[in-house]
């Protein structure tokens, strides 16, 4: 989902990192003195973490849980975010697939077990975290989706895409609103972003008929974009946006001819982009703004606090969702035989405590012995 072709657009600009040694590097300096108060935040996509993997019992949940017990083994306090009720229904043409509401509820109790803060946006997820990026609530945005670039957030992490079973899928690519505007191979700001998305196409349109990424990426360099983001942002109605766009469209179908795209120039549709469009990429439903700091600033100190894991809560989720016991009947949770979830938590889960305790990130709560 996304703008397609965007991510290989902006390749260029990608770093790769280690998400233990980012978040790590991020709360010490080399000398183990510490260089800030608070953890690496991070705001996930949650739509991007439950895929199901075709094993043993409850298989969605059960790859949710590998996941999130992944996560937690990264010293960072963890936001995840869900789609809003004013998310759009459709996305190119067709019905927009979601989390099924049982396992959201699901998702949100281990969440919680782990320590991890959950949201709801407004609408889209990832618009929401763009908008909480940008007022520092969350220092990065990990999703799969490329509209949040367009959104406007400042950093997102992607998942390392990886054919060896090496530590790869401990990486990330960090894409920095900084860098995709200062790479030459690059050069999109955010202007160019949002003109990537209306010209390539994406989940709002199906983009302008024979314009690739190449040719859009050079128009936007030419800082029509940015005209086009300014008149959005500051446009009040679809009608005055129809207003600005007739000259502006004159300006493109210009440039495209001085391109030697000229039969792109001829065919350019008097209708398009549509006004619409822009105002869903510029304006999106989020459910704060900088010009209402109150509950951006309430969430940012939920997350500069400790995030504690439940244990004992924990084990009592995966022994009745998974059937991880040997049989038999329900029986207390200290009393499960340490071969079966107590085993299975020492592994994936341990790691994390100890590694969250070390760096101060996290307190333990319910100790299980």
């Amino acid at each position: 989902m996304g703008v397609t072709g965007l991510w290989q657009a902006v390749a260029p600009a990608a770093k790769k990192y280690s998400l233990r040694d980012l978040t790590v590097n991020h709360m010490f300096n080399p000398d183990g003195t510490k260089r800030s108060e608070h953890p690496f935040r991070i705001g996930v996509d949650a739509r991007y973490v439950p895929r199901c993997s075709n094993c043993g019992q409850n298989p969605e949940l059960r790859t949710l849980f590998y996941k999130l017990a992944h996560l937690y083994c990264t010293p960072a306090n963890i936001l995840f975010v869900f789609d809003g009720p004013q998310k759009p229904a459709i996305k190119r043409g067709k019905k927009v697939v979601t989390i099924p509401p049982w396992l959201t509820t699901y998702f949100k109790d281990f969440a919680s077990a782990f320590g991890f803060r959950t949201h709801e946006a407004a609408g889209e997820a990832e618009a929401e975290l763009a908008a909480l990026n940008q007022l520092g609530v969350i220092d990065a945005v990990w999703t799969e989706d490329s509209d949040a670039l367009v959104f406007g957030a400042l950093t997102v992490f992607r998942r390392q895409v990886t054919r060896s079973d090496n530590d790869d899928d401990k990486s990330v690519l960090m894409y920095s609103a900084n860098g995709l505007a200062q790479e030459s191979a690059v050069a999109l700001t955010k202007g160019g972003l949002l003109l990537m998305a209306l010209f390539c196409g994406g989940d709002y349109n199906n983009g302008l008929l024979r314009c690739g990424w190449k040719t859009t990426r050079v128009l936007a360099q030419h800082g029509v974009g940015d005209e086009l983001l300014r008149a959005a942002t500051t446009t009040a109605n679809e009608d005055d946006l129809t207003t600005f766009l007739g000259p502006w469209v004159k300006h493109v179908r210009d440039l495209l001819t001085e391109m030697g795209c000229k039969k792109l120039s001829a065919t350019f549709p008097s209708d398009f982009p549509s006004p619409a469009v822009v105002l869903a990429y510029v304006k999106p439903s989020i459910t704060f703004t900088c010009a209402d700091p109150g509950p951006p600033q309430a969430l940012s100190m939920l997350l500069r606090t400790l995030q504690g894991i439940n244990l004992e809560r924990l084990a009592f989720l995966c022994e009745f969702r998974f059937g991880w016991s040997r049989g038999g009947p329900p029986v207390p949770v200290h009393t499960i035989e340490s071969s079966g979830t107590l085993g299975k938590l020492k592994n994936l889960v341990y790691e994390g405590v100890c590694i969250r305790n070390l760096c101060g990130v996290s307190r333990l709560y319910h100790v299980i012995v």
